[in-house]
Formats: C-alpha cells, sequence, structure tokens
C-alpha cells in the first residue's frame, strides 16, 4: 500500500514528508463537514482492493517555535499491483491502524500508543523536519521519509482491546455518536467490511455535524452514488443515547408532482431510532442475534394514503372492496409484499400508491419485547393513515398515523413499535396489511 504523512517542523509549516497523494480525494464532499485539523477519518471501497483511507487530527507532544501543538496527518492508499494476498496483510494493517485512531479521539489521546509511537518515529532530536520539509522533491527526503513510515508500520500495535468490532455491521447509512461504544463498534465492523472489499461505500469520523451548522444538502452530498455511508459524529445538538440515525436519499416515486426540496437531516430535529447496531440485514432480511443463536427476521412496512383532493364517493357505503398488487422484494430470498387500498363501493378503484420502505433496524431481543423502528417515504402530498405489519399468523399490528413522526419536508415517516419477541425466534413470513380512510 501507499502512505503519507503530513505534519510540520519547528519552524517549517505543514507539507508531506516525502511523497504526496496524487490528489486530495478527502476534500469533495467533505470539506464542508470537517475540519481536517482536528479529528477526522474518511475511508472509502469501490471494491476489493480499491480502498483509501485518511487520517487527520492526530495529536503530538511537539510543539512549533510559538508554542503550538503539532499534529499529523495520514493518507493511506490501497495498491493496485500489490496482490491480493498483500493487499489483504495490508488491508489487516490499516485496519489496526484505524482502531489506534478511533481510540485515540474518543479518549483525547488519553487511551492509545498512536500518538506516542509517531513522536518516537519523527522524533525531532533524531530527524531534521524542518529540512525535509525543505527539500520534498529530493531522493534523499523521499528515501529517509519512505523508511520511517516503514518503521512506523512495524511498529504499530497488532490490535488494540479498547476498540471493540462487531461481528455484523448494520446495512444502509446511518448516523451514529463517537462516544457511542455500540455505535463505535458497528463504524469499525464498516471499515473492516471496506477494507476487506466485501462491502463498497465509505464511512467518515466528521467533527462539524452538529445537527445545527452543517447544510441538509452537504448531508445528503455525502452518500454519493447511491453508496452507502456510515458516519460518526463528534457531537450531537440532540444526544442519540447509543442509537443509531438511518440515514436515505430520497427515492424517486411515480408521481407527477414533484418532491419538495430536500429534508434537513439534522440531530436536531430528528427523534433518534432506538437503535443498536449489532444486527445485519439486507433490504428484506435482519439477523437478530439472541443468546448467540442467529434469527432472521424480515421485517416490510407499508403506509396507506389518501389524496389531499378528495375524490367522488357514491352514497351507498355498505360494500368495500380490495385493491392490491404483489411486489417481490429484492433479496436472495423471496419474500412477497401485499398492499392494497380499501375503496367505498361505487367509487372508481385506484390501484396502491407506492410507498417506499427506506431503511429498518431491529433491536436484538433481550426480554419479551422486540422494538422494530423504520422510514418509508410517500409522495408530496400524500397523507398516511396507518401503517401495519402482521408477523406470520399473528394479528396485525397497527401504527396509528400519530405514531409515525413525520412529515419531514420530503413526505419521510419515521415508526417505532413493539413486537413479541417470541415471534421473531423462527424466521416466520412477514406481510403488510393496509387500510385507510378520509379522516
Amino acid at each position: 500500500m501507499k502512505i503519507f504523512i503530513q505534519t510540520r517542523g519547528y519552524g517549517r509549516d505543514y507539507g508531506f514528508l516525502g511523497a504526496t497523494p496524487a490528489q486530495p480525494w478527502w476534500r469533495k464532499p467533505y470539506e464542508e463537514g470537517t475540519s481536517f485539523e482536528k479529528p477526522t477519518i474518511i475511508v472509502q471501497a469501490q471494491g476489493p482492493g480499491q480502498w483509501r483511507g485518511y487520517i487527520s487530527g492526530l495529536p503530538s507532544r511537539r510543539r512549533d517555535r510559538v508554542s503550538t501543538p503539532i499534529r499529523y496527518t495520514l493518507v493511506l492508499e490501497a495498491d493496485p499491483s500489490s496482490g491480493s494476498a498483500k493487499d489483504a496483510e495490508d488491508a489487516e494493517k490499516v485496519l489496526c491502524l484505524l482502531q489506534q485512531a478511533l481510540t485515540t479521539f474518543s479518549t483525547q489521546g488519553t487511551g492509545s500508543t498512536l500518538p506516542s509511537l509517531l513522536d518516537e518515529v519523527f522524533n525531532e532530536t533524531q530527524v531534521n523536519i524542518d529540512q525535509l520539509l525543505a527539500d520534498p522533491g529530493s531522493l534523499e527526503t523521499a528515501h529517509t521519509a519512505a523508511n520511517l513510515l516503514s518503521t512506523f508500520l512495524q511498529k504499530l500495535p497488532a490490535a488494540t482491546a479498547n476498540t471493540a468490532i462487531s461481528a455484523h455491521a448494520p446495512q444502509g447509512s446511518w448516523l451514529g455518536e463517537l462516544d457511542s461504544p455500540q455505535a463505535t463498534q458497528a463504524w469499525m465492523a464498516r471499515i473492516r467490511d471496506l477494507l476487506s472489499g466485501t462491502q463498497t461505500g465509505s464511512a467518515a469520523l466528521l467533527n462539524l455535524v452538529d445537527g445545527q451548522e452543517y447544510a441538509e444538502n452537504d448531508l445528503l452530498a455525502l452518500m454519493q452514488d447511491e453508496l452507502p455511508l456510515a458516519l460518526l459524529i463528534s457531537q450531537s445538538a440532540k444526544p442519540l443515547r447509543n442509537r443509531l440515525i438511518p440515514l436515505a436519499k430520497p427515492v424517486p416515486l411515480p408521481e407527477t408532482r414533484a418532491l419538495a426540496k430536500t429534508p434537513k437531516y439534522s440531530t436536531a430535529n430528528l427523534k433518534p431510532s432506538t437503535v443498536r447496531p449489532e444486527p445485519k440485514k439486507t433490504s428484506s432480511t435482519v439477523p437478530v442475534a439472541a443468546a448467540g443463536v442467529a434469527i432472521v427476521v424480515v421485517v416490510v412496512a407499508v403506509a396507506v394514503f389518501f389524496s389531499k383532493e378528495p375524490r367522488e364517493t357514491s352514497s351507498n357505503h355498505a360494500e368495500t372492496t380490495t385493491v392490491g398488487t404483489e411486489t417481490p422484494l429484492p433479496s436472495s430470498e423471496t419474500t412477497t409484499l401485499a398492499a392494497g387500498i380499501n375503496t367505498t363501493a361505487g367509487e372508481t378503484a385506484t390501484p396502491p400508491v407506492p410507498v417506499v420502505l427506506l431503511d429498518e433496524f431491529i433491536i436484538p431481543p433481550e426480554g419479551d419485547s422486540t422494538t422494530i423502528n423504520g422510514i418509508i417515504q410517500t409522495p408530496a402530498g400524500a397523507v398516511p393513515h396507518s401503517a401495519t405489519i402482521q408477523i406470520a399468523d399473528q394479528p396485525p399490528l397497527m401504527i396509528p398515523r400519530e405514531k409515525l413522526q413525520g412529515p419531514d419536508e420530503n413526505g419521510h415517516y419515521r415508526f417505532s413499535i413493539e413486537v413479541p419477541s417470541q415471534s421473531l425466534l423462527a424466521k416466520p413470513p412477514i406481510k403488510a396489511t393496509a387500510t385507510s380512510g378520509n379522516h
């Protein structure tokens, strides 16, 4: 792999020692959401052997000539020519480095040996950093910097117990807090999957996403190319209390009217979902861990709503008919979603208007009940009446309108519902039903 280091000397300002990255890829789109002088981590992956990482704000005991603390920045990039075996070895080393960096940032430098290791290797009594910065293009500078970085990687601890890694990472895009053990464990699991090539997307620790100063368009810009983002923030306007906030871009719906403007995904305006990050799910299956046994459950939510413009109805209201569709969900296992809208007899039947389930999480059962949290999206102007889910042959569980949190500016509704833990133990079939009414 390629590794680059940026720091400063006693008199010389910040610069890379020796080799410089080909491009500052970490700036877009993250520069509006973080100060690169403060703790920041960014990891991106597009497939096996196609990862890159950025760590900044690593503290040093060294001081410049006006006694300002000096910091380190590390940039790491996979080397496509190294081969799969070497890439796997490099990925493991980078994972350990990121563990150390995360521990450094979460403990304000007291829980990690990373800062002291950097100071040991780049000791100004043995290395003239000012001279290296004064002649960055020379072969001698490149050779010296490469040797120092090689020494640093060799001395890097193989692992740290302070930052555990979840066995399974929640899928999709979500936001958590740096001081939450559950969030950091899930975040490190995403990092592991990115480095191993089993997951594409990105993971980031940003220090300006506090729920107030970060514009909604910038937050959506982080979710580039529809790839998932695992985001840690150093502070929150509203404490998340060990929960994850699911994030999602607006999903296009077959609606003639344009969707409302982008919603504000700020922690000040979102009510956190009570989520623990251990379970892993695809779009329609969620493994749930209970008593050491993997439990799989498919959760589907559908909201039913009526248009703001009333339809003409007949005076005969005694008989009702149901119009429904069946749509296969994208999953390795076939699951059917049945959705319908009840219409009054004599009324022109209209097909179900699509409702998109943007994300859902299940808290692992710890008692008699288990909480399911999720987000649904409706087209602009639609008003949901209720949402229901049904597990196996159990009675349908209705989420009334007052329990649907929203809408936000793009028609997103959040819900939380408790179901009996026992009902999730046997991989039961799930179906969604719906009712609606003009009230």
